[in-house]
């Protein structure tokens, strides 16, 4: 029996801030994902200068928590209020931009992050789009 795909969620990010996120496998947001569980698949987007966020870096949420110690100055170099920690990240075998692969979908919206609508999400790991992760 297949298992499901776990609850997707795109975090996006700035070219700037994008090795910080690979080295430390963590994000930072000014809120909390309120849907998000550990084990859940966090896609990396990189925001583009003219273009659709491109995911090419994935990860495992392993946990969020307030950034009470500065962490996120520390490692990109400006505050948010909270770190989002992953586990068991890689880089995508094949780097996509979801808005152009699902030009209907919720992926070319403003803010932080956004979740991936479930039949996408299947679409995205059948096309191996998710690989090697799922």
């Amino acid at each position: 029996m297949m298992q499901p795909t776990p609850t997707i969620i795109i975090l996006k990010t700035t070219a700037e801030h994008m090795r910080g996120v690979i080295d430390h496998q963590k994000h930072a947001s000014d809120r909390l994902i309120k849907r998000a569980n550990p084990g859940d698949l966090l896609l990396i987007a990189q925001l583009q200068p003219k273009g659709s966020a491109l995911i090419r870096y994935a990860m495992w949420l392993k946990s969020q928590y307030p950034d009470s110690v500065q962490e996120s100055d520390a490692i990109w170099g400006k505050h948010w209020n909270f770190i989002i920690e992953g586990e068991g990240g890689r880089e995508l075998t094949t780097p996509f931009a979801p808005g152009e692969v699902k030009p209907n979908g919720p992926y070319r919206q403003g803010g932080p992050f956004v979740y991936v609508v479930a039949e996408d999400a299947e679409d995205f790991r059948r096309d191996g789009r998710l690989a090697p992760l799922l």
